[in-house]
């Protein structure tokens, strides 16, 4: 169909783009993997990939990273850079009993530094960015597209293939911004509970384990519901639901 075609054709710009100034690869651009990561104020961070498959996002594809709580040498500074490349040894780091399948392009969300920063991981894992695969960053301040070892970014905003890339670049983003959402919801969540009297850590477990840690459904549980927690009897579960009203009107 003509979406298709239009995709395939983006997908043959982007890789005009990047054979003009790499080593040209033996090989059709398919599967793009873009990485981005997300905070507040350094805390809570979350990194994310999306996955495009002939120009298409491919959602189901989609993956989230659990990250060991870096810290910057700037107290209440992000360490976007250390984060950034947990993540991407998280998903090249193979095991010898698992092998997922390679991106043909890998693409960070930011500029120069991130660029570096994904580089050195790829140099670590020996992986060839200049012979296996593409290697690419894009900024967001105008879109401009930077390649390893390149000071200046290789396009201009008209540039065929650099919508794609934006594509790829803004759904990472998007995902990684949902799953840091979710992850400040829980620890809000999680914050509430332990100031509730008469709810220990073992009867919060029990509470989380049975609503599947959703903020969410917690939240929007009725008495009887909250009551089908082993230990949680009606007085309990009013006092929970009267704490998670106080938060809502916060």
């Amino acid at each position: 169909d003509l979406l298709r075609t239009l995709a395939l054709v983006e997908l043959e710009n982007v890789q005009e783009l990047l054979n003009k100034e790499t080593p040209p690869k033996m090989k059709r651009l398919r599967r793009i993997e873009a990485f981005d990561v997300s905070h507040t104020a350094g805390t809570g961070t979350v990194a994310a990939s999306a996955v495009l498959i002939d120009g298409k996002p491919d959602l189901r594809q989609y993956r989230k990273f659990r990250l060991s709580g870096l810290e910057s040498t700037t107290p209440g500074s992000p360490n976007d850079y250390a984060s950034l490349q947990e993540a991407l040894r998280a998903r090249f780091a193979q095991s010898a009993d698992v092998v997922e399948e390679m991106p043909d392009l890998v693409l960070i969300d930011g500029g120069k530094g991130q660029l570096s920063a994904a580089m050195k991981v790829f140099v670590e894992l020996r992986i060839n960015f200049m012979r296996d695969v593409w290697l690419c960053s894009i900024a967001k301040s105008e879109e401009s597209v930077f390649l390893p070892g390149m000071s200046n970014p290789v396009n201009n905003s008209v540039t065929p293939g650099v919508r794609l890339l934006c594509l790829a670049r803004d759904e990472a983003h998007r995902h990684a911004l949902q799953s840091h959402r979710k992850l400040r919801g829980r620890e809000a969540l999680r914050s509430t509970l332990n100031a509730i009297p008469g709810l220990g850590k073992e009867k919060r477990e029990r509470l989380l384990l049975h609503f599947n840690d959703s903020p969410e459904a917690i939240k929007s549980a009725s008495m009887d519901q909250l009551q089908c927690v082993p230990g949680i009897g009606p007085g309990l579960a009013q006092r929970i639901q009267l704490n998670l009203r106080d938060e809502n009107r916060e």
